[in-house]
């Protein structure tokens, strides 16, 4: 599905167990490459800092872990302590 609408039931039980606030990203492969993808992570993740909500950690499935690893390869010092991939070609 490529949307935030495919980790519903993740945030979900996410939530539940007590984890927030979350923040889901999505992206169009048909327009956006891999490195524009974690451009605008980056600009995601700089809003979410500056509203006191640095991530601790982020999740990505596939070509989504490919992004994270794009964010973390691009950025000085990745704000979250953790980034994990499901399913993810390396």
């Amino acid at each position: 599905g490529l949307n935030p609408g495919c980790f519903w039931l993740m945030q979900r039980r996410l939530r539940r167990d007590g984890w927030g606030p979350i923040h889901l990203f999505g992206y169009a492969t048909a327009r956006l490459d891999v490195d524009t993808a974690a451009a605008r992570l980056t600009q995601l993740i700089a809003a979410c800092e500056r509203d006191g909500a640095a991530p601790v950690a982020m999740i990505g499935h596939s070509l989504g872990g490919l992004v994270l690893r794009a964010y973390a390869r691009r950025a000085a010092q990745p704000t979250p302590r953790r980034l994990i991939t499901l399913g993810t070609p390396h």
